[in-house]
């Protein structure tokens, strides 16, 4: 419906230790608030980078954006920074389902978000 394009953009392959169920949930649910979030004819961008200690997952749109007063808040459950957009279904617990997942298997995850410019989300994964 929004027109929202995704692009792709990692090279080779990454092994990583993780419960595949639950890592698929919270990419899912990344995506979705991407998508959610994001501005008609748009694009949002999924790229894997690699390090010597670590895989990073970044998942970043050019929507709405987060205000800076509700960025430490977003991993809460049910809290909905949203509220004034017209498209904010939902129960609030996605982003806390996300953090829970990543914490369970040991990664981390950062947030960069500006109004009106979009979303950054960067999971953090060591290599094994």
């Amino acid at each position: 419906r929004k027109n929202i394009r995704i692009v792709l953009d990692g090279k080779g392959k990454a092994i990583i230790a993780s419960d595949y169920s639950l890592m698929e949930r919270a990419l899912q649910n990344l995506i979705e608030n991407a998508i959610k979030f994001s501005s008609e004819n748009s694009s949002i961008k999924l790229k894997i980078d690699e390090t010597k200690e670590e895989y990073l997952i970044r998942i970043e749109d050019q929507g709405e954006g987060i205000s800076e007063t509700y960025l430490p808040h977003i991993f809460n459950r049910y809290k909905k920074v949203h509220d004034e957009h017209s498209d904010s279904s939902g129960a609030g617990l996605g982003l806390a389902i996300v953090k829970r997942v990543i914490d369970l298997h040991g990664f981390s995850i950062q947030v960069e978000s500006a109004k009106e410019k979009g979303t950054v989300f960067t999971i953090s994964i060591p290599k094994v």
